[in-house]
């Protein structure tokens, strides 16, 4: 009996989240995240920006963004063109928002991010991008949209029935 309790409290002490380790502000940022506010500010520039079919709206791409016109969360629902140029449904902003979020992860900083490091120009602190360069000023209106969102800044209230579901 004394073993398997040793080996649990072993692990759970060795599994102790440090705040100051390299990466915990990775946390912090993934916890400043907001549904309402990436809804309402962040998913129509990424829909704009990152859903062509040969980018992020592939289905099992990592960052993937499922927006009208293009890839959509249940293709068998798409029969017609109509459908699949609808609206946006509400469990598509969330599968973008769960996408978008999970760049996150290992970000030290809302610039390490990919969403903002890969998408800007070289000569503004960017990184490689296959797709090429995505906003061509550092501060773009959809870049700033962006960097207000992963930083949980909040500037306008949004409202659920803005929402654009």
């Amino acid at each position: 009996m004394r073993a398997p309790l040793l080996l649990t409290i072993t692990f759970c002490v060795g599994c102790a989240v440090d705040p100051n380790a390299p990466g915990a502000v990775a946390q912090d940022l993934f916890s400043n995240l907001d549904f309402n506010d990436f809804a309402c500010k962040v998913q129509r520039p990424l829909a704009r920006r990152c859903s062509m079919l040969a980018c992020h709206g592939v289905d099992g791409h990592a960052f993937r963004v499922y927006s009208p016109g293009k890839l959509r969360l249940d293709p068998n629902a798409m029969q017609t063109l109509q459908d699949r140029d609808g609206p946006i449904t509400g469990a598509e902003i969330h599968a973008n928002f769960s996408s978008a979020r999970g760049l996150v992860w290992g970000a030290a900083s809302v610039d390490d991010v990919p969403l903002v490091h890969k998408t800007i120009p070289a000569a503004f602190g960017g990184g490689e991008h296959v797709g090429g360069v995505v906003f061509r000023s550092p501060v773009d209106p959809d870049l700033t949209a962006i960097r207000n969102w992963l930083s949980g800044e909040k500037s306008d209230p949004c409202p659920l029935s803005q929402l654009p579901m």
